[in-house]
């Protein structure tokens, strides 16, 4: 039973230094995966052309914007362990 319950204080003591919720790691979960199965669905698609052909690099630049665009989700609650555990604990 130590063991379980240690696991599940580092879990939380994790989010409290990332500063999110479960529900939002669920949430960007689930982004990260639908990103990666857009980009998966790309190098399907890329297997077939020629080296050379635009449509390539076409979708080489959409997976780039892929990854730009899951980068730019940023969590404005992250202030670091302590500060977010001095906010949890001043509620």
């Amino acid at each position: 039973m130590a063991i379980t319950l240690t696991l599940f204080l580092l879990y939380h003591c994790s989010m409290i230094a990332e500063g999110t919720t479960t529900n939002e790691k669920i949430k960007k979960s689930d982004i990260n995966h639908a990103l990666k199965m857009e980009i998966k669905s790309i190098d399907q698609k890329m297997t077939v052309l020629e080296e050379d052909s635009d449509q390539k690099k076409a979708y080489e630049d959409q997976k780039k914007d892929l990854y730009k665009e899951f980068n730019k989700i940023e969590n404005c609650f992250m202030k670091g362990f302590w500060a977010n555990l001095k906010e949890i604990i001043s509620l």
